[in-house]
């Protein structure tokens, strides 16, 4: 005898919606991390900058422009600290049982997301380096 599909209640499948949201999204940033680490710190160790423009579309070392080159390398460390404090921000269990770590992420979070916003401009604005149009707006 078979037994009848138990469903879930809404609440329960609110909760388990939003953890296969979280997980699905924590690993698209822990990629976006993983690539950013991947592609720049082994070249910047290395000394071998030129290899930073190895992704065509992105404007990475031009040789000759050090405050260019020093912006483009801090957007793309920032960008890595940035995604990953986010991450921390939003994981409840850090908020309970640590607030204090929920706070002083939450404002390091603020300072490196303007850091990586102010050295976007300057690849945008200055620079002229972009992904495309919207990226640029």
């Amino acid at each position: 005898m078979s037994r009848p599909i138990q469903l879930l209640s809404g609440r329960a499948a609110l909760a388990w919606s939003a953890r296969a949201w979280f997980l699905a999204a924590a690993g698209g940033q822990l990629a976006f991390i993983a690539f950013i680490l991947v592609f720049t710190l082994p070249r910047l160790l290395g000394g071998n900058y030129p290899a930073l423009n190895e992704k065509p579309h992105i404007t990475g070392w031009v040789p000759g422009d050090a405050m260019g080159n020093a912006q483009f390398v801090a957007h793309m460390l920032v960008a890595a600290v940035v995604t990953l404090l986010g991450l921390v921000q939003v994981l409840p269990q850090v908020r309970q049982r640590w607030p204090g770590l929920h706070r002083w992420s939450g404002r390091a979070f603020m300072v490196a997301a303007l850091a990586a916003s102010l050295t976007g401009f300057y690849l945008t604005w200055v620079r002229g380096s972009q992904l495309g149009a919207a990226s640029a707006w």
